[in-house]
């Protein structure tokens, strides 16, 4: 005998794409004086874990007898099937860019002065915003709550708020070294940001720290560029934590 039959699955996107559904479905007789029973020992009945068909993979089957209990003589044959999607290519397509993106935020402050900064930041911001258009495009068109919403929806919901932190601190920081200054910073300050810039920072080389010069506005050019770099440091921080909380969540 061949059934065809349309199962409930339990859907749950959060780890798409490569996503795992539970689909349920049970056999049984409506007749009162049912006498049918199933015997799960005949060679009819078979899971075969290598069963594929339109990128997805039969992980684990579970085939169970029930009694019945509404009254009805006769069992109820349970199948459940736990199917796991496989597809390497969609995985890359919908990962690689969001990986190009975090990279380009992560260095951004390493590529020197502040304006730099701010167009290498516009562009990962850039990236970031037609790499989820490209997302939303491969994604199930299909309402989940909070709690099943993709991790690769997150980890891009993360990736633009962290960019449009670091990019707001550095546009304003930016925006703090036009101004001229006719009052000097308080000197230990001034030296502090001197050793952080000359050598913490592996993107500022001796040239470009001389070339802000010693005058009063030099100084406060150095003070802002290492206050760049410590908050830069601070959001990276959060963003490498805030991934980390996501896979294991």
């Amino acid at each position: 005998m061949e059934l065809s039959v349309t199962a409930e699955c339990e859907v749950n996107f959060r780890n798409y794409p490569n996503d795992e559904h539970t689909c349920c479905f049970t056999i049984e007789d409506k007749n009162f004086d049912s006498k049918i029973k199933f015997d799960l020992t005949a060679p009819g009945i078979e899971t075969q874990r290598s069963f594929r068909a339109n990128g997805w993979y039969m992980k684990s089957a579970n085939v169970e007898t029930k009694k019945r209990t509404d009254g009805y003589a006769g069992e109820i044959l349970e199948v459940c099937v736990l199917m796991e999607r496989v597809a390497g290519t969609l995985s890359a397509d919908i990962w690689v860019p969001i990986i190009i993106s975090a990279v380009v935020l992560i260095s951004s402050p390493f590529f020197g002065a502040l304006k730099i900064q701010l167009f290498v930041k516009m562009f990962s911001l850039l990236l970031q915003f037609l790499c989820f258009q490209l997302l939303v495009k491969r994604t199930p068109q299909i309402g989940v709550g909070l709690d099943e919403a993709p991790k690769v929806y997150r980890f891009y919901d993360l990736t633009i708020i962290i960019s449009t932190a670091g990019l707001l601190t550095t546009l304003i920081l930016h925006a703090l070294t036009n101004r001229e200054r006719r009052f000097p910073p308080q000197h230990d300050l001034c030296l502090a940001a001197k050793t952080i810039n000359n050598r913490f920072l592996c993107c500022m080389s001796d040239k470009s720290v001389d070339s802000f010069g010693d005058d009063i506005n030099g100084e406060w050019l150095h003070i802002f560029v290492a206050l760049n770099a410590i908050i830069s440091l601070l959001i990276l921080s959060l963003y490498i934590l805030g991934c980390l909380l996501i896979v294991v969540a």
